[in-house]
């Protein structure tokens, strides 16, 4: 086992995604939805695009152009947002019972807004420098399960403290201003 790929992994990671949109969604999803079910999306569309990353990093791009990538996760987050702050009341109250809905949801936002992110494109270098996709993968994963149970923890303890209009008003807000972000800093 190449115990340098797999800190290396593992320390970018958790420096990388601690505050990072991935973790806005965990903490942000969890303070109104079961947490359990964000926690399991979450970390399976990272582990899906770490994988990819791994296993096949720059055929991605090649598919797929880092741009549009970034744009099209942009556009997801600000509508996200904006259906966020249109529901009303009572809105999530059916959500709640239909774990495989949030799950969907939590997954895709995820999935689509870590392609071609900046850790996506740390494994692929890693993977390359190293030749050790096995411990890249597993420092990552680990390193994403930490930052995701945090994410999770700090949303619900939120969702017990805060009223569920203030939480869907800031949540709605942060989504639309990490998709703008995203959109206007993709060429970059």
């Amino acid at each position: 086992m190449n115990l340098t790929a797999f800190t290396t992994a593992l320390a970018l990671i958790l420096l990388a995604e601690m505050g990072d949109k991935t973790q806005v969604i965990a903490v942000t999803l969890s303070s109104r939805h079961n947490h359990t079910v964000v926690f399991a999306s979450v970390l399976s569309a990272l582990l899906l695009v770490t994988a990819l990353g791994v296993a096949a990093g720059t055929v991605i791009l090649t598919f797929f152009p880092l741009l549009w990538i970034h744009i099209g996760a942009g556009a997801l987050f600000i509508i996200f947002g904006v259906k966020t702050l249109l529901e009303r009341e009572g809105d999530d109250e059916g959500k709640e019972k239909c774990d495989e809905h949030l799950f969907a949801h939590a997954f895709a936002l995820t999935f689509v807004g870590e392609m071609g992110d900046k850790t996506q494109l740390a494994t692929i270098a890693l993977t390359a420098s190293f030749g050790a996709p096995v411990e890249i993968f597993a420092g990552a994963a680990i390193g994403f399960a930490v930052v995701t149970a945090v994410g999770v923890w700090l949303g619900r303890w939120l969702g017990r403290r805060l009223r569920r209009e203030v939480l869907r008003n800031v949540m709605g807000f942060v989504f639309i201003g990490v998709g703008v972000l995203m959109a206007l800093t993709a060429g970059v």
